[in-house]
């Protein structure tokens, strides 16, 4: 089941501070983690967290997506995007 992706007001500042390649690649991600038929979005490199969002998506070496993965309504919902330096201090 293809899952919609959701950015919230946060997520999508966030999203919009990255550069147009970067954006590029998280879109790619994002995409192909929502479209895949065989995987559930867990399944793509996926870490459950405690703090803005549920878990955090690596895209890349230096990039990671936080997100909250809903099944039932079938939603990645974007919290927060950006270069991993940036956000784990």
């Amino acid at each position: 089941m293809p899952y919609e992706i959701v950015f919230t007001a946060d997520g999508s500042e966030a999203f919009n501070t990255l550069e147009h390649t970067e954006q590029r690649q998280v879109r790619k991600k994002l995409v192909q983690i929502a479209y895949c038929e065989y995987r559930n979005p867990r399944d793509w490199d996926y870490q459950e967290m405690d703090g803005c969002a549920d878990g955090r998506f690596k895209v890349g070496s230096g990039l990671r997506v936080f997100a909250d993965i809903d099944d039932r309504a079938g939603v990645i919902r974007i919290r927060s995007v950006g270069r991993r330096e940036n956000l784990y201090t």
